[in-house]
């Protein structure tokens, strides 16, 4: 009868031990479920969220703001254009208004450089349209002045307007040549908005702006 009693309390135990471990863990992950999603974010949410996030404005380099706003439909990196260009479109030392100025490579720019050249001011100076450049990555910057500093005045090598110091750059730069827009073909017209477009006026006249780079930027 003993043993009896002693074999029907450990049943009773046996049974109810898994019943209480399994409800004593069933109530602590319900309780901290809400703390621990807070402490780990869901990833896929984050994911989501930073495929779809999008600029404000759209980002564009040299070669593909150059291809929209230039009737000159060139392809492949910037200082291949005067290459390619041979056969397809006229080329020359001289610029010229609406042509495309093709900057060689250098160190800092491998892929060279490419803009619209929009009025040409003097002997050693020009206003262009471009984009991509220096630390205005993918913005379109428009009436930048360009002065030649090379030895002869072959615009062999120039200086750019610096828009963000509103200064005139340091770096000098060697230009291959300059790609002519046909008589025939029409003039494309300036792309604006919605691009962020950055206008660099300020700084001298041209007149003014043309006696000081001679002085101070070329021979």
């Amino acid at each position: 009868m003993k043993g009896f009693a002693i074999a029907a309390a450990a049943a009773a135990l046996f049974a109810w031990g898994p019943a209480s471990a399994s409800g004593s863990s069933a109530t602590p992950q319900g309780a901290n479920a809400p703390h621990a999603a807070a402490q780990q974010p869901n990833k896929a949410v984050v994911k989501t969220a930073q495929a779809t996030r999008r600029p404000s404005t759209p980002s564009y380099n040299c070669v593909q703001y150059v291809r929209m706003a230039s009737p000159v439909q060139l392809s492949g990196d910037a200082w291949k254009w005067w290459d390619s260009a041979a056969g397809n479109y006229d080329r020359g030392q001289q610029p010229k208004p609406n042509s495309v100025m093709v900057f060689g490579r250098t160190g800092g720019m491998q892929r060279g450089h490419v803009a619209i050249v929009r009025e040409v001011v003097g002997h050693r100076e020009m206003i262009i349209d471009h984009a991509n450049w220096g630390n205005a990555r993918g913005r379109i910057a428009t009436n930048v002045r360009v002065v030649d500093v090379s030895a002869r005045g072959d615009w062999s090598q120039v200086r750019v307007w610096h828009t963000a110091s509103d200064v005139m750059g340091n770096k000098v730069y060697p230009i291959r040549g300059f790609v002519y827009v046909a008589p025939q073909q029409p003039e494309m017209p300036v792309m604006s908005a919605p691009f962020d477009v950055q206008e660099a006026g300020g700084g001298l006249g041209p007149r003014g702006f043309q006696i000081d780079s001679a002085s101070r930027y070329g021979g």
